[in-house]
């Protein structure tokens, strides 16, 4: 019965990627193409490569192995969740023809010079962020990034996540500086520059992916093409290969620039296939074990509590002594049952833990209208450089919604947002400055 259930989650994935691609809004940087790639990595290849290579490093950790039905559950709910995304999206109109995907970009003096003054006014506050995170977070000793682990959330003790959190705002500016720059090489050396302190760093990988994407969505929306061509795929795997090599030895770079030589790791006298067997995508997992839980064990949902941390997440700890951990009112807890920390639900499960089916259904929905809403005033406004630039600098952090859940895209949008808001806001009163220069001249 499993091995039909797995044949019949790859025959769902392929026959609705088929039907995507024949709408004339496809465009790899879609919300619906971003989740079938997502879903396709996590919930339709990950549980192929758990079975039939009987990778058990997950389970192990989250001290929970499934039965052959509750696997086969995981697997219908994730694909009824693709469904209720994907339906939602067919429900809205086409909101792009193919000949108006884009026109061809004029950079302006005033953006080259907002650009400066951005890179002037943010660029320190970024650097010294990143300055102060270079020897990355230490766990409950002395380090300039102190955190401790509580109800299995990682909290800030000597510090903010403002200031540790500051140095993302690099990656607007390194993108901006690619688009600016017309992608020429002198353009995206800082953003070379920011992967390779991203990969020495060893944490927050998030951010390098999210750069490199949004160089690529920039790339071929400005060259009318809504598909990565071949250069960019390598260049994707490559990426791909450094997350996943990172992921497994956090040090890895830092240790070969620093000492000379390759760290090694247990992982790295596994063969082969069982160096894929690591927590990077491994949600299947994390669903099954979510699904497992709750109600059944909890004999509760959130009902959507979790959300609540979007109003006392802006509040900074070191103003606010007492401040709950996590959402401030919390009906159960994951780690109860087993071992959940640094782990995430995904949108599906996140859903599923508001309230069962009903709740994974609706939250797949509403978050797909409301991304279909998004991409529809992408399509809309095709005149529009920035509002265009927004949406593709924004759309690659939507892959970290779809893996986390919960509230954890808010936080990286929060400082990928400011710098073009800031870079908008001086183009305009450049704008402005030079309009009453030239009227004081005409009178």
């Amino acid at each position: 019965m499993l091995d039909a259930t797995l044949a019949l989650q790859v025959t769902l994935w392929l026959f609705l990627i088929w039907y995507f691609i024949r709408r004339s809004d496809a465009a790899i940087y879609h919300p619906l193409a971003l989740y079938l790639i997502f879903h396709g990595i996590v919930f339709v290849l990950r549980p192929l490569l758990v079975y039939t290579l009987n990778f058990e490093s997950q389970w192990s950790y989250l001290q929970y192995y499934p039965t052959e039905t509750e696997s086969i559950l995981t697997l219908i709910v994730s694909s009824v969740g693709l469904i209720a995304f994907y339906g939602t999206v067919l429900s809205q109109k086409q909101i792009a023809s193919p000949e108006l995907i884009r026109r061809k970009v004029s950079i302006r003096r005033p953006e080259i010079n907002a650009l400066f003054l951005s890179w002037l006014l943010l660029g320190p506050v970024a650097l010294y962020s990143l300055i102060f995170t270079i020897e990355g977070t230490q766990f409950n000793v002395e380090g300039k990034v102190q955190m401790e682990v509580v109800g299995g959330i990682s909290i800030f003790v000597n510090t903010t996540g403002y200031i540790v959190d500051a140095k993302n705002m690099l990656i607007t500016l390194v993108v901006l500086t690619a688009y600016v720059g017309r992608y020429k090489w002198w353009s995206l050396v800082p953003l070379a520059i920011f992967v390779g302190y991203r990969a020495f760093l060893g944490w927050g990988r998030w951010a390098m992916v999210i750069a490199m994407l949004s160089v690529f969505f920039l790339y071929l929306w400005e060259h009318n093409r809504k598909w990565p061509g071949k250069w960019m795929l390598i260049i994707s795997i490559f990426i791909l290969g450094l997350f996943t090599t990172i992921g497994g030895n956090r040090d890895i770079i830092r240790s070969w620039i620093t000492d000379g030589v390759l760290q090694t790791s247990v992982a790295e006298h596994d063969a082969w296939y069982e160096k894929l067997d690591g927590p990077d995508f491994a949600n299947f997992d994390y669903l099954a074990y979510v699904i497992r839980t709750v109600p059944g064990l909890t004999q509760t949902y959130t009902y959507g509590t979790q959300y609540l941390q979007l109003f006392t997440e802006p509040i900074p700890r070191v103003l606010w002594e007492n401040k709950p951990v996590g959402s401030p009112v919390k009906l159960l807890d994951l780690n109860d049952y087993g071992n959940f920390e640094y782990r995430t639900t995904t949108l599906v499960g996140d859903g599923w833990l508001s309230g069962g089916w009903t709740g994974m259904i609706l939250t797949m929905a509403f978050a797909s209208l409301a991304l279909g809403r998004l991409f529809a005033w992408f399509s809309k406004s095709q005149w529009s450089d920035n509002r265009s630039v927004l949406y593709l600098i924004s759309a690659p952090a939507l892959i970290i919604l779809y893996r986390d859940g919960g509230i954890s895209i808010m936080k990286i949008w929060l400082f990928v947002l400011v710098p073009f808001a800031l870079w908008l806001l001086i183009i305009s009163m450049i704008e402005k400055t030079a309009n009453s220069g030239r009227q004081q001249a005409l009178k």
